[in-house]
């Protein structure tokens, strides 16, 4: 992560969260609108069993920001 975040920090502003729910904290204490784009660039094998389980847990809290 810290070479992606030094790689687009020129060009960016870059948060970096530990995991989904920080990120979806983050978004929900913002008060953000518009659309929401998951692209990880890496594997989360260490909190996920596989990508279709992250998948699940994302579309869980976006769609959970709109209650």
């Amino acid at each position: 992560k810290e070479l992606i975040e030094e790689s687009l920090s020129p060009e960016f502003d870059v948060i970096k969260f530990e995991n989904l729910i920080e990120l979806f904290e983050y978004v929900q204490k913002q008060n953000l609108s518009g659309n929401l784009l998951f692209s990880p660039a890496f594997p989360s094998f260490d909190q996920y069993k596989n990508y279709e389980i992250r998948g699940e847990h994302f579309t869980e809290l976006a769609l959970a920001l709109n209650k």
